[in-house]
């Protein structure tokens, strides 16, 4: 049977239109699902609300809303510097009521939507592409091979950072990360070998060598080369002599 603390505003309602009917109170707790004792406190205006039961909530509302902030202000922090920060804001609080308190607010650790990092120039053509392709027919689209890469992990703590977002905040710039993907081509590689061979020169006391772009470098093979046109002049040589004797 109900208590007093758990009776609905249509529940007392209703047991005030039995009680003008001439209801007893045992009919009405019947009819209602109730206590007969509920419902006498009820008619007898003694109902109070049920106190609240468990430890007292160690944080304040404008403790939870400094929290906010700090959440707010990055978005890729780790439970363990949310709890520094509001630490030194002056909530003493432990990380599991730190992430209670995030669960409440709506935030959830999530892995980051990769997004790569666009210029100008690149999104002009993006949306070039886009707008060229707009009117393309299911037909069109089923020629078209999508290529993408996953990663899968095989064991924990190689997921990297994570995102503390709401729902349907996947695609919010802040809750992105970015990846820029950088190459080097020839030159790079070349001018990275020649700084490795400067030092190099230099940790030596040697003098360092000078690199010419345009000359190509001897090849660590060239004296088997001289060795080789030896062996062939003797050879033609051998061959001279014996077409003689004949």
């Amino acid at each position: 049977m109900g208590k007093t603390a758990d009776l609905t505003a249509v529940q007392k309602a209703i047991i005030d239109t039995l009680k003008q009917e001439g209801k007893t109170q045992k009919e009405i707790s019947e009819r209602i699902g109730c206590s007969q004792s509920a419902a006498s406190r009820h008619l007898s205006g003694k109902s109070v609300g049920r106190k609240k039961c468990g430890r007292k909530r160690c944080t304040t509302r404008r403790g939870d809303r400094t929290l906010r902030k700090i959440v707010e202000k990055d978005r890729f922090q780790t439970l363990g510097d949310l709890r520094k920060q509001w630490t030194e804001s002056g909530v003493e609080t432990s990380r599991a009521t730190v992430y209670r308190r995030v669960q409440e607010m709506g935030y959830r650790c999530r892995i980051p939507q990769v997004k790569p990092l666009l210029n100008q120039k690149r999104r002009q053509k993006r949306l070039t592409w886009a707008t060229e392709k707009q009117h393309w027919t299911v037909a069109q689209w089923s020629k078209v091979l999508f290529s993408d890469e996953s990663k899968f992990c095989m064991s924990f703590g190689n997921q990297g950072a994570r995102v503390w977002r709401k729902t349907g905040e996947r695609e919010m710039p802040k809750c992105l990360k970015s990846s820029v993907v950088t190459t080097r081509g020839s030159k790079g590689k070349q001018q990275g070998r020649d700084a490795r061979k400067h030092k190099a020169d230099a940790k030596n006391n040697q003098t360092p060598t000078k690199y010419h772009p345009k000359s190509k470098p001897t090849p660590p093979f060239a004296p088997t080369i001289a060795l080789l046109r030896e062996h062939s002049e003797r050879g033609s040589r051998c061959i001279q002599s014996a077409n003689g004797h004949k």
